[in-house]
């Protein structure tokens, strides 16, 4: 008889996501959450963009494990976004590049099996003026790149027929500040685990 095994989410993505487990982060709520019920495993490295993520997806969720998760979070999307470096390296990737990894994430995800869920979230929208006044030091991000990253993963959701979570519709009914979404604090934090059980619901 195989041994019992919980059930597993996997929290695959960027910063975000690695920080999530911090005092009060939207990853440390949902394991609390799911205490004695699920098993929720991180896979959150800062400074990953999508590009990265399709590197060690099969060593990172491999066909043939035995244990399958029943909830994959896509997190992916603010490094993307970068503003292009004009030597072409950096975090930034394509959209065209960027919508093709998120379907081809999404479809081994999928075919993981038959139980397995996933959720694409989408970055926090830019509060540009923040960014300015944090200086020159702080890696520039455009509102108008996560606008065309919205349409992506709206794209992508489309075609994968995977869920979808977002952040701008969260903040629009929620009466969190828009720029306090920037601050990677508490209030962003519960809206993260708000929108992961919405997603799972």
């Amino acid at each position: 008889m195989a041994p019992y095994a919980r059930p597993k989410f996997v929290l695959f993505g960027a910063s975000m996501t690695e920080y999530s487990f911090c005092h009060g982060g939207w990853g440390a709520a949902l394991a609390n959450l799911y205490c004695r019920k699920a098993d929720i495993v991180l896979r959150g490295y800062r400074g990953w963009n999508t590009r990265r993520a399709l590197e060690v997806l099969d060593n990172f969720f491999p066909k043939d494990a035995e244990n399958q998760p029943e909830l994959v979070v896509v997190f992916f999307g603010a490094n993307d976004g970068a503003f292009p470096m004009p030597s072409g390296r950096g975090q930034h990737v394509p959209l065209p590049e960027f919508e093709d990894n998120l379907c081809r994430i999404s479809a081994h995800l999928q075919g993981l099996s038959d139980k397995t869920r996933v959720i694409l979230t989408t970055a926090p929208p830019i509060y540009e003026p923040a960014r300015l006044e944090a200086g020159p030091n702080m890696e520039r991000r455009e509102q108008s790149i996560w606008t065309a990253q919205m349409s992506v993963h709206v794209s992508t959701l489309q075609h994968a027929g995977v869920q979808l979570t977002e952040w701008e519709r969260e903040l629009s009914t929620s009466g969190l500040q828009f720029n306090d979404s920037q601050t990677g604090r508490r209030p962003a934090s519960r809206m993260g685990c708000t929108l992961v059980l919405k997603g799972a619901g």
